[in-house]
């Protein structure tokens, strides 16, 4: 009874110490969408200005060193399919080298580029593409 309310104070905690980030629990663990405050439009390069977030989740992966976390990255649809999985990519590896250079160890990070596939909204407008140029922070329960 002791090791279940443990585990439920636990549990509360993680979700306040994600809650800053709008993280919500998925069948593949925690997810944190970092959207496009993070990138200049055709660019990998993390915006200074997205330091804030990338912080707290540095802070949420050192805090609990058991969890591992895949980084997966995203673009809209403007230009061709290779330009936009190479782009994806590197978006990915930014947030990762970003995360490593705030303690978080990189054997514990994985990151994968999918380019334009599964977009949020419909890419038919300039705040659509916005939605889908992101990346997404899956952490391990």
């Amino acid at each position: 009874q002791a090791d279940a309310a443990q585990s439920q104070r636990q549990a509360a905690l993680l979700q306040q110490e994600l809650s800053e980030l709008q993280a919500k629990q998925t069948d593949r663990g925690t997810l944190v969408t970092l959207g496009d405050v993070l990138f200049e439009f055709g660019r990998a390069e993390v915006r200074p200005t997205a330091s804030g977030a990338i912080g707290k989740l540095a802070k949420y992966l050192n805090d609990h060193a058991d969890r591992s976390v895949l980084i997966e990255g995203f673009t809209d649809s403007v230009g061709g399919d290779a330009a936009n999985m190479a782009l994806s990519q590197r978006r990915a590896q930014s947030v990762a080298d970003a995360l490593r250079a705030q303690g978080v160890d990189p054997t514990r990070v994985a990151t994968r580029g999918y380019g334009e596939q599964h977009p949020v909204a419909s890419n038919a407008n300039t705040s659509d593409r916005a939605m889908n140029r992101r990346v997404e922070v899956y952490i391990s329960n």
